[in-house]
């Protein structure tokens, strides 16, 4: 089990935070996923075996908020 920390900017509420980890959550691999509006991070535990830590940011950039790198 891997996990990866995401900085995300441009959240703004909860919902933003739950459409986060909605997508995260339904990449297969993903196990768990927690998304903090007040650190403006996603926490994400994955197997890398199933799912690279690129597919996970990529997805978290289709939501339109920022990763930043």
């Amino acid at each position: 089990m891997e996990t990866i920390n995401i900085k995300i900017t441009g959240m703004t509420c909860e919902h933003c935070t739950n459409f986060v980890k909605t997508t995260v959550d339904e990449l297969e691999g993903v196990t768990t996923c927690v998304v903090s509006l007040e650190n403006n991070m996603a926490t994400v535990s994955y197997d890398a075996t199933k799912i690279t830590e690129n597919q996970i940011v990529e997805a978290v950039d289709e939501t339109h908020f920022a990763v930043v790198r």
